[in-house]
């Protein structure tokens, strides 16, 4: 259980920094000469944090400016502060990295021991991010703090291969000294895992470096969270120490990365419990809701970092500084499935002389084809292309209206049923397909087109997915022949033929498929358009069977994204895409991500309509992931919500309603309810 108490939610700007310079808040007024015993003159105030106090003086040898750490006064007779103060120390100086502060020397005689460094004269990253986003926007200026960030990824990838984690990376620890100097600083909360041989030192190799909220003890406090609320990972938040390794300052890179996309951190200001829960939901805006300028590549590279579930972050903080180096080189990154169109603007942009060339011969062609067109249009009478559409219309509605009175509804009737019973609806439907397929609208392609889809979503609703997708891939085959591959309404078709396709499981070409509907999408409509968020969602499914479920969370939280912003949370395929990702999500033991996405769709499926067949299976999902988290008490409610109006609406047989009527005997069993259950 995570400590009550908690960080506090506005911690102090560097609660253990030696080296950064006075903030004008900043009480050194109140720092008075150092007591501890060092071998340096015109030694003056310069910063006090949670464990030492920073002076400013001369190395009368060297002749050089130099920073002196103290421990101060109050934590001098306190053996765990000492240990503590004499670790970071160790560790700062054991750091052998251009990215790190270099130690001059350790002076631990006496009652206060102390340390010297190398004195940094500059400002913090968090001041630089400041005053980019207070002026108009300067690529150059961006780019400065991306190198940045980038020697912060190179440091703390070094740190992590001498087996230490930093544990509080954030703006404010990162200084940035004259001449492209960027140094990570502030090791006062490290930890040291793993015991390499070259990092530890006699008896203290493998013990954490605690805050003061952990009472001085000699190791971190399980349930116990230390750090920066606003860069803390969600291990870190829960205060996992068993499991804060490496990912957790990958976690803090990508919240650093936020803030330097955005202006602002992930999450602001608050009360300790309502951030804590935040950071475990992972209940941040995307950076471009906070500013829509930013680059869809560096807004997925930041998510990726900061996924709530460690494995799925970046491997390493090289990896990470790799994905952000090929954006500044102009190349494709890892967390971003590129659309069609930078990718052809990438390569136009490396073969100049080729594109010029091409580019002067269809612009000549172009010109003289738009001339043509422009007076064939003016030729043309606007009332005889109305006419024409409205004797088009009229044939296809008979032609319809022929085929399913005369060719298909008539055999419902036992008089004319030559097996004298009645017919099921999927019966009526294999009959309509046989007509089909006999040729009964071979002259009439339109026609057969609209009816193959109509029979299509029939069995869509009927589950009979294979024989959804012959009638679909029929109507697609149709449309593209009539109106080309690229006609809006030809895709749209695609897509129903491509969800009928990969809803069944692992098929052949499948991935092929529908990557090439999603590029054509890509295409035509663009990033933002609800025919590209069905083939995201359509690609999503064949990676969900494929088990590669990173990829699927990415492509549906993009569906997402999209469905929300074009048709409306309310819209029933927002719903239905929200419900898959919230699938996977659970699918891939995140229910934590899962559980507030689901209560999200019941709430807006009741307040739509509260007897929609679909929201049986949301309670149902509903109780899975509660069931995921190991809430069983919670999670009966909303089970034995679906089971009764799976029962009302869909009856008691119906798949949906005895799936969730089985996860309600789990839950009954879970609290030894046996004879409920």
């Amino acid at each position: 259980m995570s400590d009550p108490t908690g960080p506090p939610a506005d911690p102090p700007a560097a609660p253990h920094s030696t080296l950064t310079h006075p903030h004008p808040t900043d009480p050194v007024t109140t720092l008075t000469l150092p007591p501890c015993s060092v071998p340096f003159t015109d030694l003056t105030p310069h910063a006090r944090g949670g464990l030492g106090e920073v002076y400013r003086g001369t190395d009368p040898d060297l002749h050089r400016t130099v920073a002196v750490k103290c421990l101060q006064d109050r934590h001098a007779r306190n053996a765990d502060s000492r240990r503590r103060f004499l670790l970071e120390a160790e560790i700062t100086a054991r750091l052998e990295h251009p990215g790190v502060v270099p130690v001059y020397g350790l002076y631990a005689g006496g009652d206060q021991p102390a340390y010297a460094m190398r004195f940094v004269e500059g400002q913090t990253l968090a001041e630089a991010i400041a005053g980019y986003h207070a002026g108009r926007p300067d690529p150059v200026a961006f780019r400065r703090l991306l190198q940045s960030f980038l020697q912060v990824c190179q440091t703390v990838a070094y740190a992590h291969s001498r087996g230490v984690i930093h544990r509080d990376l954030k703006p404010a620890n990162v200084m940035l000294g004259q001449f492209g100097v960027t140094l990570v600083v502030d090791w006062g909360l490290a930890k040291v895992v793993g015991r390499p041989e070259d990092i530890r030192a006699s008896g203290v190799g493998e013990t954490l470096i605690p805050s003061e909220a952990d009472g001085g003890s000699g190791e971190t406090a399980m349930g116990s969270a230390v750090g920066t609320p606003a860069y803390m990972s969600p291990e870190q938040a829960a205060g996992r120490w068993d499991v804060v390794t490496q990912p957790a300052d990958i976690y803090s890179l990508g919240a650093v990365l936020f803030t330097v996309l955005t202006g602002r951190p992930p999450l602001e200001k608050g009360n300790w419990p309502e951030i804590q829960q935040k950071i475990q939901r992972g209940d941040f805006p995307r950076p471009r809701q906070v500013k829509p300028d930013v680059s869809r590549p560096l807004e997925a590279i930041c998510l990726k970092a900061m996924a709530l579930d460690p494995p799925a972050r970046y491997a390493s903080a090289e990896a990470l500084a790799a994905d952000i180096e090929h954006w500044m080189a102009d190349e494709p990154v890892t967390a971003h499935r590129e659309a069609i169109a930078p990718r052809v603007r990438r390569w136009a942009k490396g073969h100049r002389t080729l594109v010029s060339g091409a580019a002067v011969l269809l612009v000549v062609s172009v010109l003289g084809l738009a001339a043509g067109a422009i007076l064939l249009q003016r030729a043309r009478v606007e009332t005889d292309k109305q006419r024409q559409a409205a004797v088009t219309a009229q044939r296809k509605a008979e032609a319809i209206n022929r085929f399913l009175i005369d060719d298909l509804l008539k055999q419902a009737d036992p008089i004319n049923n030559q097996a004298g019973d009645k017919l099921t609806v999927r019966e009526l439907l294999d009959k309509a397909g046989d007509k089909l397929d006999g040729q009964t609208l071979a002259d009439q392609p339109e026609v057969e087109a609209e009816l193959r889809a109509v029979i299509g979503h029939a069995y869509e609703y009927l589950t009979a997915h294979d024989k959804a997708e012959r009638h679909f891939r029929r109507a697609w085959e149709l449309r593209s022949g009539l109106r080309g591959p690229d006609d809006p309404g030809t895709l749209t078709v695609r897509n129903w033929f491509v969800r009928a396709f990969v809803t069944q499981g692992r098929r052949p070409n499948a991935e092929a498929q529908a990557g090439a509907a999603l590029a054509a999408c890509e295409r035509v409509f663009g990033d933002d358009h609800p025919e590209t968020a069905e083939a995201a969602n359509n690609l999503a499914e064949v990676y969900y069977h494929l088990k590669r479920f990173d990829e699927v969370v990415a492509l549906r939280r993009e569906a997402s994204r999209i469905a929300h912003a074009t048709l409306g949370p309310d819209a029933d395929k927002t719903l239905e895409i929200d419900n898959d990702l919230a699938v996977v999500l659970g699918t891939a033991d995140r229910s934590a991500e899962a559980v507030p996405l689901l209560e999200s769709i019941v709430e807006r499926r009741r307040r739509i309509n509260p007897r929609h067949p679909d929201l049986v299976t949301n309670l149902g999902n509903l109780g899975g992931a509660l069931i995921g988290r190991g809430r069983f008490a919670d999670a009966e409610s909303p089970l034995r919500e679906s089971v009764a109006l799976g029962r009302d609406v869909l009856g008691a047989d119906n798949p949906r309603t005895l799936a969730s009527l089985n996860l309600l005997c789990y839950v009954l069993e879970g609290q030894g309810r046996w004879a409920e259950a």
